[in-house]
């Protein structure tokens, strides 16, 4: 073997070898890079999460994302308006009925009425528009009032 190729494969290797390190190089600097702008991981999979700007709860709103109304006089345009869903307090007198209508700037809550018949409770809702409200975005707001019953419901054959 000559000593003109020896030397010629010698410096292919070190060209491929050099490539080679260059390559690892720049791949090992491109994922440390991506993993520094991650945000860290804080938690598990059993970690709850929560998003948005009412997560953990702003003026008026809890931690269920609703915003407490309670019924205002001097609504007008009044409707009935359904519930979502109804929570019952382990005293079995406090509900939290759960509703959805328009923004608090323009819609509030005009009456809740709760009557109870042969042991049925019923909840009607009515809401209607702030007075002095000339244009209103149209846009869903989850909301809860809380109703406290004379005596307790009884749930499940389970009662006080």
């Amino acid at each position: 073997m000559s000593r003109t190729s020896r030397s010629a494969r010698l410096r292919s290797r070190l060209a491929v070898g050099l490539f080679t390190s260059l390559l690892a190089a720049s791949l090992t600097t491109t994922a440390v890079s991506a993993q520094s702008a991650s945000p860290p991981v804080i938690g598990g999979p059993d970690t709850p999460v929560s998003s948005g700007p009412n997560a953990s709860g702003g003026p008026g709103i809890g931690r269920d994302g609703a915003t407490l109304a309670v019924p205002q006089d001097g609504l007008s345009d009044l409707r009935l308006q359904g519930w979502d869903h109804i929570d019952v307090a382990p005293d079995g007198r406090t509900l939290t009925v759960y509703f959805w209508n328009g923004v608090d700037t323009c819609y509030g809550l005009a009456a809740v009425d709760v009557t109870m018949v042969d042991g049925v409770v019923s909840v009607a809702l009515q809401v209607g528009t702030l007075p002095n409200v000339d244009a209103c975005i149209e846009i869903a707001q989850s909301y809860k009032t809380i109703v406290v019953l004379d005596s307790p419901l009884v749930l499940g054959g389970i009662g006080d």
